[in-house]
């Protein structure tokens, strides 16, 4: 369905959605994660998941309440996902151990929340393609202000901030990922002939995951050697991932490291590291 079609059922949807999410169909089963997992949103299955890269099955995180068209995902330092909803027109923040759920921000200026980042000021970035847009979302307030538009951007979808603190956009329409850096112009980071429709974009140390939707893979993009390494999912329309980051000092510990992760994701990457 096209956005145009979505904005004509919004404001039943938007209402099934906040009545949902207070009354719930109840507790929801908790599901640990390690720092390092990763998060895969599925509009199509209408969840989250706690992705192996090696194939070996995709983990549900449960929730509380409906995600209608869930396909932004971030993790905080704060052991909370945020999450993009464009069907709602919402930004959810989710519990991942007990699925407890509410509606962070929701509505105008927002056309198509789509993608969803997590600033260190705690501030959210939201890419909006139908706005052609990243808004600075305060999730305490919902105060919305407008922090990059124009030229490259054509339907930015996806929204990450990497390392330096540096802002990545996916752009699928460009079939690129942009990087958006204080004092210099923007500037694709990949090779768009290595993709078909990138769609969202997470860190990994100096890599990058990029989703890649039309060819249902998440992708590794090493930038010391400007290859892709291909990784199938297994999922049905993955369209953002993010990794979870290490608690940061003032953050509550709730990822634990060396805790038996549900994740498959940590299982992963113990393999890949040579540990059991």
């Amino acid at each position: 369905m096209n956005a145009s079609g979505r904005e004509a059922r919004r404001p039943v949807i938007v209402l099934i959605a906040l009545l949902v999410a207070f009354v719930g169909p109840g507790a929801a089963a908790a599901t640990e994660l390690l720092a390092g997992d990763v998060i895969v949103a599925d509009p199509d299955k209408q969840g989250l998941f706690a992705l192996d890269l090696m194939g070996g099955g995709d983990v549900a995180i449960p929730t509380t309440g409906p995600l209608l068209y869930p396909t932004g995902v971030a993790a905080d330092g704060a052991a909370r996902l945020f999450v993009a909803d464009p069907d709602a027109n919402a930004l959810w923040s989710i519990d991942p151990e007990s699925g407890d759920q509410e509606i962070v921000c929701s509505g105008a200026p927002m056309l198509y929340p789509s993608g969803v980042a997590v600033r260190t000021d705690g501030h959210l970035l939201v890419a909006d393609p139908v706005a052609n847009v990243v808004f600075d979302v305060d999730p305490f307030t919902c105060n919305v202000q407008v922090s990059i538009s124009g030229a490259p951007l054509l339907y930015p979808t996806g929204v990450r901030i990497d390392p330096d603190g540096d802002v990545l956009v996916a752009d699928p329409d460009a079939n690129a990922i942009f990087r958006f850096a204080e004092g210099e112009a923007p500037a694709s980071v990949t090779e768009a002939d290595l993709l078909q429709g990138a769609s969202g974009v997470s860190t990994d140390l100096a890599d990058l995951l990029i989703v890649d939707p039309v060819a249902l893979q998440v992708v590794r993009w090493s930038a010391g050697t400007q290859a892709l390494e291909t990784q199938p999912t297994g999922l049905l329309h993955p369209t953002d991932l993010d990794v979870v980051p290490v608690p940061e000092p003032g953050w509550p510990a709730i990822w634990t490291a060396g805790t038996l992760a549900i994740a498959v994701g940590a299982r992963w990457r113990a393999r890949r590291d040579g540990r059991s």
